[in-house]
This record gives C-alpha cells, structure tokens and sequence, in this order.
C-alpha cells in the first residue's frame, strides 16, 4: 500500500467521522494559539533586551539633577562606593547667553549655533560654519527641515575631582561600533583652564583631523556673539585633548556637547549665577550592565534627591519586569493550558478509536500491514494539525493584538512582536503540532497493536 494511498484513506475517514475530527482541530487550534503567542512574545522580549545590551550598553546609568558637589561630596563619595556603580560623571551646562551679555542684560538668542562663534589660535581667527550637517541626535533619517539641522554651539564643564570623563559601556559600545582604541586623541581634562573638542566641531572652523590633531596643547580662545554682544571665552584655556567624532555617535552621548572644558568657580562666576548650585549640575551615575543600573536606582532613591534612569535603561527595566511576569505567569499557565488541550486531544482519540474498532478490524483482516494502519492515523493526525496551524496564524495575530492593547495599559513601554519574533514562534508551533501527532499517532496505534482482529470485529459478528 503505497504513502498516497493512506493519505486517501485517512481523508475519507476524516471526513466519515467530522465531528470528532472537528473537536480533534479545535483542541490543537487552541493550544497552538497559546503556544506561538507565548513563544512570540518571549522571543520579542529576549530579543529586545539583547538589542538594547548590544547596541546601547552605554544607556546603563542613573541621572541626578539636584546635587551640588561641594555641599555633597560626603553623599557622592558614599554613591561611587556603591557595589554596581561603575562611575560618576557630574557636568555643569554653560550658559552662554549669560557669560557674553552686559550685568544686567539678557541675551535673547537661544540656540547659539557654531556660526555666531570663532575659534582664535596662534594670532589667528577662524569663522564657524553653520553647514546644516548636525545629525547626532538622530539614529535614522527623520523627516525635518534642514534648518532644523543647525550645528549647535554649547560647552559642557566637568567637576573635578569626582569626574570619570568615560565610562566602561561607552568605551565598550564604541569599541563595538567603531573598532578598537580611545574615541580620545590627546590627553583628559586634569585641571582648570584646559579644553576638550571634537574633530567634528574643529571641522566646522576648517580644521582637518591632522590639524586638530596638531593643535593639541596650543592656547586657544572662543570669540561668542549674539548680533548684540560680542566677548572672547575661555581666553587661554588649553586644548588639551580632540574627541573623534564617532564618540558622539554612541547612544549616551548623542545629545553631549561636544566642547568640554573644567569646571571652576571662575567659570560659574562668569555667568552671574545666584544661589542654587545644585540646579546646575548634572550627576551621570554610571552602571557596568542594565541590571545593576536598576538596582543602583533603588538605592539612590533613599537620598532623596531627583533620580531617574536613562530612557533607555527605563525600557530595559520595563521589559525585564514583562520577562518576569512571562517567566512566572504566562509560562506556567501556557503549559498547563497545552497539557490540558493535549489530554483532551488524546481522550477524542481514544474515544475516535472505539468508535472505529470493527473498521481497524477489517483494514487488517483485508490485509493491510500494521505499519500502513500507523500511517493512516499519522496521515488523519497530520491533516487535523495543517489545519489547526493554518488557523493558529491569524488568530495568534489577533490574540497578539489584543495582549499588545492589554499590556499597553499596565505597563509604560508595549512589547512589539515583529515578523522576526512571530515567525520562529510559528515554526516551533508546527513542530510541535507535528510531535504530538506522530505521539498520538503512535499511541493509538499501539492501543490496536493490542487487539487481535477477533476482538475488533466482535461487536459486529
């Protein structure tokens, strides 16, 4: 008897028994509904957290807005103790508006932009270019005005001595995107008076990468003005280090000016700031990993102070807390649910093969070999499960979408499932519809192995 000969008759029986075959279906629709949901959504979790791992390690810290690190040096040298906390970065925006307007007046020019800057050098002057080029803040082509594009003029200062000017993830993820060595030509800022700038704002004054390069330990000076005022800053500071441009690529660092000088009281003084210094610095708290970076953030909450992790990171967190709820919830109860389904698939059977005794009786008693009996009820389990797993597809969809709206609700950032998580999901869903029908198969046809062809045919004898 040959394979298609089986594969015909298993159609006519399916079709001679319709409504065991239907309930047969049903039950595996069901269970590979639950299956490749399941699967799907932790294959988008894991796949999502990896990403986020691979492509912005560097996200993995904490912020801090209202430390002031002079009245709290005690409290950031009791943070940096911390066990998952890999270093501590503390920033001090420069206002320039303030440090170029006359006492008393105030600039109204916000952004200032690389154009309404030069940079003096060895007696010489160079104009900034505005080229509309600036495209950091941007992972991907956005659909925006090229105006919008303006090359911006800001300068950053570090706190010294508590500053880590990189960490670990962002040497890492620069490592990984860009290839080996330092994003950092030159040497870090030690002292006041000393200035770091990248290769891409020195390209704005006509500077090549060599001459930049070149440039390290020159005097320089920033000539500012906003169509109203005009003044020479950071007159004689060093140029002590280049960035290359790349750095500024890495996830934490597409919105850092890429000026950087030290910090000093001279500098705060030239901006004629009053009383709350601890508005004005930024307290980076960086982790070596994701998950320590959400730890550090509990523990940073008992200081009482503004703390938040970076938006990355807070992704991170919210879909590590959906893999838990998968791992302790979903899971379990997908497993239960598929066992349930499949003891009810086997119960069907059992009850299919009773009702089809006299019939396995006399396919044997014509002849037929035992093996070509398993493959008739290999060839009905096969098509019963095409079936179920031509159905599970879009009802999973939909199941999908109605979990994405559910979750969406509960919880700050909804897990996307992508064709790349779906389409696995649905192939280990037919492998696994193929497992219990060659299972089920092999069981029934045991059950007949067990019975002479008397036993099968003496209901109707």
């Amino acid at each position: 008897m040959r394979f298609i000969d089986c594969l015909r008759l298993a159609k006519r029986n399916l079709f001679a028994y319709k409504r065991t075959a239907f309930l047969v279906v049903l039950g595996l629709l069901v269970s590979l509904v639950i299956l490749i949901v399941s699967l799907a959504y932790n294959h988008s979790i894991t796949n999502t957290m990896a990403a986020i791992v691979n492509d912005k390690i560097s996200c993995a810290y904490n912020v801090i807005t209202d430390i002031d690190p002079r009245r709290d040096a005690a409290m950031l040298k009791e943070i940096a103790a911390e066990k998952q906390v890999d270093g501590i970065r503390i920033t001090y925006l420069c206002d320039i508006g303030q440090m170029i307007t006359s006492p008393g007046s105030k600039s109204d020019t916000f952004p200032f932009t690389i154009d309404d800057t030069s940079l003096i050098a060895a007696g010489e002057e160079y104009t900034g270019t505005n080229d509309y080029t600036f495209d950091f803040p941007y992972e991907s082509a956005v659909p925006v005005s090229k105006t919008l594009l303006y090359v911006p003029f800001d300068v950053e200062a570090l706190v010294m001595p508590y500053n880590k000017l990189f960490s670990d993830t962002e040497f890492r993820e620069y490592s990984r995107k860009y290839g080996g060595g330092s994003p950092l030509i030159g040497d870090e800022i030690t002292s006041d008076k000393e200035i770091i700038i990248s290769e891409y704002m020195l390209s704005k004054y006509g500077f090549t990468p060599d001459q930049a390069k070149a440039m390290i330990g020159q005097k320089i000076a920033i000539r500012v003005t906003d169509g109203k005022e005009s003044k020479v800053l950071f007159d004689g500071y060093t140029l002590v280090g280049v960035l290359k441009t790349d750095f500024f690529r890495i996830s934490s660092r597409i919105y850092s000016p890429q000026f950087i000088v030290a910090y000093s009281d001279a500098l705060a003084a030239a901006q004629d700031e009053k009383n709350e210094y601890a508005d004005l610095f930024t307290t980076t708290v960086h982790s070596s990993d994701y998950s320590g970076a959400i730890r550090v953030n509990e523990e940073l909450k008992g200081y009482d102070k503004n703390v938040w992790l970076s938006s990355t990171a807070a992704v991170y967190a919210d879909t590590e807390m959906q893999q838990t709820l998968y791992n302790k919830i979903i899971l379990l109860v997908a497993a239960l649910l598929i066992f349930a389904v499949i003891v009810y698939i086997y119960s069907i059977q059992t009850y299919y093969f009773r009702m089809r005794r006299a019939y396995i009786g006399l396919e044997r008693a014509v002849g037929m070999k035992p093996g070509h009996v398993f493959l008739v009820f290999l060839c009905e389990f096969v098509l019963m499960s095409s079936a179920a797993f031509i159905l599970s597809v879009p009802c999973s969809l939909g199941l999908i979408a109605a979990l994405r709206a559910f979750l969406t609700q509960i919880t700050v950032y909804g897990i996307s499932i992508t064709a790349q998580d779906f389409i696995p999901a649905a192939i280990e869903g037919g492998v696994f519809v193929l497992s219990v029908s060659l299972l089920l198969s092999f069981l029934v046809f045991r059950k007949a192995g067990r019975e002479s062809i008397l036993d099968c045919l003496s209901e109707t004898l």
